[in-house]
């Protein structure tokens, strides 16, 4: 799994999922002995899939960590409550609400056993237990969950030995936000966001992309959409800093950047900025069909918005013969 994750942190998405599906197919023919292996392996494909926003890919993962958990341990066991919730986020945006209806029901029920477990149980689990509660209401924590963590944090509970120090202050900072955003001061959770995420392109790359989703949640919440702006600007700079700018992931950030600026009526430069996405993430092979079809919708909208019949007709034929090779290779 180290090869995936340092291909991973270097960009490289294609070699990272091929090392973590080895690892599952090594830690599978091992035997049962290895199921934490392979459960640690899929979490983390399932993880690039989510990242890459391929989430039929990114189902299949989670469906077979729940398998590997067994179904007479999944009402109780942490990791299944936060693999059901990371379950109900890519059913959803699938458009597949029903299933995901029925596993937030399972979830929710789990999580308020959760409140009355033994202290050393709950503080071992917390951050999945603050994170599911997170997933499965839009990114908005249970404000009992987290105020029972942060309390077992203060008193000095013995957490997860598997977390590292770093990665336990990036929990008890989003734990923060949680409480806060909960008790209706979104300014003060915007700014302990804020400085989880600045933070984390010193630290590590690995936090950059959550701490940012964390951040952006908050000002939309707050109906802040320039400075949303500010910060996506800003995580591109800081980007082409740490990881040399030519990312996927600095690829994705343009285009929520493009969709902010056609938000706000400036057509010409969400076009410019689109452009630049399209040009980094076209040939990606691990870049789900239906974001390519989205950035192209994008493209000729914005062109069509600004003035350019013509460069908005070629962008609508690029779409219209993207789709049709997407329908010959089905």
């Amino acid at each position: 799994m180290r090869i995936g994750s340092l291909r991973r942190s270097n960009g490289q998405y294609s070699e990272a999922v091929a090392a973590y599906r080895k690892a599952v197919d090594i830690s599978e023919r091992l035997g049962t002995n290895r199921a934490a292996k392979m459960r640690g392996a899929l979490q983390k494909l399932g993880q690039l899939h989510f990242n890459l926003e391929d989430y039929e890919a990114a189902e299949f993962a989670y469906r077979r960590i729940l398998e590997t958990i067994g179904a007479g341990a999944q009402q109780e066991d942490s990791l299944a409550v936060f693999m059901k919730t990371r379950l109900i986020d890519v059913l959803t945006r699938q458009g597949k609400t029903d299933e995901a209806d029925v596993l937030r029901g399972e979830v929710l029920e789990s999580l308020n056993r959760a409140i009355g477990n033994d202290r050393k149980v709950f503080a071992r689990n917390a951050d999945r237990y603050v994170a599911a509660s997170m997933l499965v209401d839009g990114g908005r924590a249970n404000k009992r969950i987290a105020e029972k963590a942060q309390q077992l944090f203060a008193e000095g509970c013995q957490f997860d030995p598997e977390v590292s120090p770093p990665e336990l202050e990036v929990m008890k900072s989003i734990i923060r936000t949680a409480i806060l955003e909960c008790s209706g001061d979104i300014e003060a959770a915007i700014e302990v966001a804020r400085e989880l995420w600045e933070r984390g392109f010193a630290e590590t790359r690995s936090k950059q992309r959550p701490s940012l989703a964390r951040l952006v949640h908050l000002l939309r919440e707050a109906g802040q959409t320039s400075e949303i702006e500010f910060v996506l600007r800003t995580a591109l700079e800081k980007h082409a800093q740490v990881n040399g700018g030519d990312t996927v992931e600095t690829a994705y950030t343009k285009l929520e950047l493009a969709q902010v600026l056609a938000e706000t009526g400036r057509a010409e430069e969400a076009a410019s900025v689109a452009t630049e996405s399209w040009t980094r993430l076209r040939d990606e092979e691990f870049v789900p069909s239906y974001k390519k079809v989205e950035l192209l919708t994008l493209l000729a909208a914005a062109c069509d918005a600004s003035g350019k019949p013509g460069e908005a007709a070629a962008w609508q034929e690029q779409l219209l013969a993207y789709a049709d090779d997407e329908s010959a290779a089905a």
